[in-house]
């Protein structure tokens, strides 16, 4: 088993905003909105991914050894269960309160409880859930329970989770909340067969994402139809894949992270995507916090 998640990937690639800095007056401030929202949505689905390769990190580390603590580097890892064989387990990963840099760059302090409910990651019908207390990445407080369920091969024959973010919610050094929400399901396209090998793993994303600007302004993300989210992990970036974007009371909204540098109808490894707004097209761009 791996972690199956690279944090970038995540990062849907789009510049940040300030909702403050906007006025209401006109139409064409709703679009200017929409643009600010979508920078709040890059922020959350970001911090909401460091959450989640941290929770699943942890459930690697303990996985692979097995005896009640992990000290031999911080942070420090530990699991409450009545015996190896059993379950449910509550693994409880402790950054202390000084602040933790990770290798992803990210600095951590809180803790993270994961409930492993009747089975370990990588099992059939699986279930994890993920608790926070006072967790903070990059002095933003984060809150909200993530629960992943492993719901089996599909059709084809590749192994798929659920992944649901409820309650989440971003606290910004400003004192700004962001509010934020998740239901998709993620499928291991490819590197299932080499399972020491991370660089060659691709997942796809599909699935609809919800949120709320510290303005206010609400938007809801899905994916299109046959165009999931596509992420290889050899790359730091979304390949490709579309998000159909709901606003109230802006024009038909959509980002379509397809970058063909090379005209040669093969996406490159570009942390840029093109944001649409009725007839007009932007270039949008990764950002983390």
């Amino acid at each position: 088993m791996k972690v199956k998640l690279l944090l970038s990937a995540i990062a849907l690639t789009i510049g940040l905003y300030n909702c403050d800095i906007i006025e209401k007056t006109d139409d064409a401030t709703n679009t200017a909105e929409a643009i600010v929202a979508m920078g709040e949505y890059s922020q959350a689905a970001w911090h909401f991914q460091a959450m989640s390769v941290a929770s699943e990190e942890a459930v690697l580390s303990i996985e692979n050894m097995p005896t009640g603590t992990l000290k031999s580097k911080s942070p420090e890892i530990n699991i409450e269960q009545e015996s190896w064989g059993t379950f449910p387990k509550t693994i409880t990963v402790d950054y202390g309160t000084s602040g933790l840099l990770g290798l992803d760059g990210v600095t951590r302090k809180g803790k993270l409880y994961i409930e492993l409910q009747n089975a370990w990651y990588g099992v059939l019908g699986s279930v994890q859930i993920t608790t926070l207390e006072d967790y903070y990445q990059n002095n933003h407080k984060i809150e909200g329970v993530r629960t992943v369920v492993n719901t089996g091969k599909n059709n084809s024959g590749k192994i798929t989770h659920s992944v649901k973010i409820e309650g989440g919610k971003i606290n910004n050094p400003a004192g700004q909340i962001i509010l934020y929400t998740q239901e998709t399901i993620r499928t291991w396209i490819k590197g299932d067969d080499t399972p020491l090998i991370i660089e060659d793993d691709v997942y796809t994303i599909s699935g609809k994402q919800e949120g709320t600007c510290t303005n206010g302004v609400k938007y809801r993300m899905d994916t299109r139809n046959n165009y999931p989210l596509v992420l290889e992990l050899s790359c730091a970036y979304i390949k490709s894949g579309i998000l159909d974007i709901t606003i109230a009371n802006t024009p038909a909204m959509y980002i379509d992270y397809f970058t063909d540098v090379n005209d040669d109808n093969v996406a490159e490894c570009s942390p840029e995507a093109n944001l649409h707004i009725g007839n007009n097209t932007y270039k949008i761009g990764s950002s983390e916090n």
